[in-house]
């Protein structure tokens, strides 16, 4: 552009500059003449003077407005060229001085090497650090007083790939530990590119790593130690402690006044206690030390689940509980697992739910818990369902921790050791299963339990084994207790028969009614407490029609009742179940084929 500007600049100049020539040629001219004309006038002599100079002045401005104009439009863009120039070399010192600002404040140390090695840049924190100057390393090569390092961290070095190594520098503080990080940077040419280096003074954060690790492993060596002290102390305690309780099974078998009595059981009772207690703590060492033994065999879950319930009965019963159990028919009849272990965990959650109920009942329940494809393998779900108090929101995640347990107060109602739920939880971890809780405060609470069993090849349902009934059997089922009417309804239903809960003030019009619609219900199931009253006014509405089977009216009785059954059959009941109801026992009498009976 400047180019084209002074190539019209001079073509404008030299045109205007030929007009002008004559004018200045007759004005010399004149001067001369009136310089070395003859003397004369005053007026003669200087008026070609006064002409030739006026013509030279014309001829001296002529067209110079144009061309003067156009030396100021000139001008005019040199000078905002040039002051753009000078804003660029401005900005471009002060983003030097804000980049170099920048790096001497960091308190990483900061280095760059050019293409031959030597120190093109380095920050302050590098010059505080070893104790330098930077006039007097820059331009030399970079040397690192290395008094130690570790293995590289990136291996990927040194072809464009950032390196980082962990070394001790000596400084000027004295041997610290950086880790070192070497970075080629990008070049503008694709020349050789000069590289950064950073080092970041890690001591502090090394010393805290190191007092964590020391802190793990004495820690981890103290607990070894703990789980064998305990391990080995309660087996010692153990030896003698069945002594204990074998002297007094014997003292009780002989003949004591009542008060002697009294103090045998309560020691009896006392060394029970203890030897249980000792039992939680080996169990709980063996599983903090990781040495659980499974031993895998083929079992049936029936018989785990009834001993589990039979066991724990009495103790519900002392205090007023209902106790149930029911095992989905579409299970196995043999599963493969650690039984022993299976019983333990069971025992733990079944005997927390009576430990921490008050009124109500306690159900276990095992159902399949996933469809599986694989023929050889069944996820047994395990539920221990309770009527109690609950487990507050912020127990629920610590309940499964050793030496817990949701109620914390110093004046809490039920002792133990708190190790219950940690030896279940570790017991169903060393399966291969999970265990979790499921509460609200005051609306009890669900311990589930999954296991994943082997299954024997060829192993059929519990329900072949079982007495299936007909499409058309009704049970009405009439039952103060709910936990109990809950269990023996899943059984029913679950076995393709209908089953019908009724209350006491109901249960008459519910049976006449199905008698009167031509569908009478084909069994009832009551207890003691009500068979005197609804249950015999049910047993007309009862009465065989032609092609049913005989209707069956079973009574549940606690184990000390038995000797009231023999009432019960005279109004007109014709079986009974002792609870805790065992489900085999429960199919069989409500839906064994008989003749029917003669209504009282």
């Amino acid at each position: 552009m400047q180019y084209t500007i002074w190539q019209s600049f001079g073509a404008d100049s030299a045109g205007s500059a030929r007009a002008p020539i004559p004018i200045a040629c007759l004005a010399l001219v004149l001067i001369g003449l009136s310089l070395i004309g003859p003397a004369g006038p005053v007026v003669l002599t200087l008026a070609p003077l006064l002409l030739g100079i006026a013509l030279l002045v014309m001829a001296a401005r002529w067209n110079s407005g144009p061309r003067h104009a156009q030396l100021e439009s000139l001008a005019a863009r040199l000078d905002s060229g040039l002051e753009s120039i000078k804003d660029l070399q401005w900005e471009i010192r002060e983003r030097e001085a804000r980049y170099r600002d920048l790096l001497d404040h960091q308190d990483d140390v900061i280095a760059r090497r050019d293409a031959d090695g030597m120190l093109s840049f380095v920050n302050d924190a590098f010059c505080k650090t070893f104790g330098v100057e930077r006039r007097d390393v820059l331009g030399h090569p970079l040397s690192l007083p290395i008094l130690d390092s570790e293995a590289t961290q990136d291996t990927g070095q040194r072809n464009g790939v950032r390196d980082t190594r962990v070394v001790e520098l000596s400084t000027t503080s004295g041997p610290r530990w950086f880790v070192w990080e070497d970075s080629p940077l990008p070049s503008e040419h694709g020349g050789p590119s000069e590289i950064q280096s950073i080092g970041r003074d890690v001591t502090e954060q090394r010393a805290a790593e190191l007092a964590l690790a020391q802190a793990r492993d004495q820690a981890m060596t103290a607990s070894q130690a703990k789980s064998r002290f305990l391990a080995s102390m309660s087996h010692e305690i153990r030896t003698p402690m069945n002594g204990i309780l074998g002297m007094t099974d014997l003292l009780l078998d002989t003949k004591l006044s009542p008060e002697q009595m009294t103090y045998a059981r309560a020691i009896s009772t006392s060394a029970t206690t203890l030897l249980s207690l000792i039992d939680e703590v080996l169990d709980f060492s063996k599983i903090e030390a990781g040495k659980t033994d499974l031993r895998p065999a083929p079992f049936d879950l029936t018989e785990t689940a009834q001993g589990v319930v039979e066991l724990l009965g009495p103790r519900a019963r002392d205090k007023g509980l209902e106790i149930g159990w029911f095992v989905a028919p579409d299970l196995p009849q043999t599963v493969v697992g650690d039984q022993a272990r299976i019983r333990q965990v069971l025992m733990n959650l079944v005997g927390n739910a009576i430990k921490f109920t008050e009124q109500g009942g306690v159900a276990l329940t095992a159902k399949r818990a996933e469809d599986s494809s694989d023929p050889e393998r069944t996820v047994v779900r395990f539920d221990v369902t309770d009527t109690g108090p609950g487990v507050p929101p912020q127990a629920l995640e610590r309940i499964f921790a050793e030496f817990e347990q949701a109620d914390q107060a110093p004046a809490r109602r039920h002792g133990g050791t708190g190790l219950g739920l940690a030896i279940s939880k570790g017991l169903v971890r060393a399966m291969g299963g999970q265990i979790r809780v499921a509460s609200e405060p005051g609306a009890g609470a669900t311990f589930t339990v999954e296991l994943p069993l082997g299954t024997p090849k060829d192993t059929p349902a519990l329900r072949a084994a079982w007495p299936t009934p007909r499409d058309d059997d009704k049970v009405l089922i009439l039952l103060d207790g709910g936990t109990e009417a809950a269990v023996v309804s899943d059984l029913i239903t679950s076995m393709g028969a209908s089953a019908t809960r009724v209350s006491a003030d109901e249960a008459v019009r519910v049976a006449q009614a199905a008698a009167d619609k031509g569908a009478p219900y084909t069994a009832l199931l009551t207890d003691t407490a009500n068979a005197g009253k609804s249950g015999r006014a049910i047993l007309p509405f009862l009465a065989c029609a032609p092609g049913q089977p005989a209707p069956r009216a079973v009574v549940t009785i606690d184990p000390g009742e038995r000797s009231a059954y023999a009432a019960l059959a005279a109004q007109g009941f014709n079986a009974y179940l002792v609870r805790p109801v065992r489900p085999v026992s429960a199919l069989t009498q409500l839906f064994a084929r008989s003749q029917c009976l003669s209504n009282p």
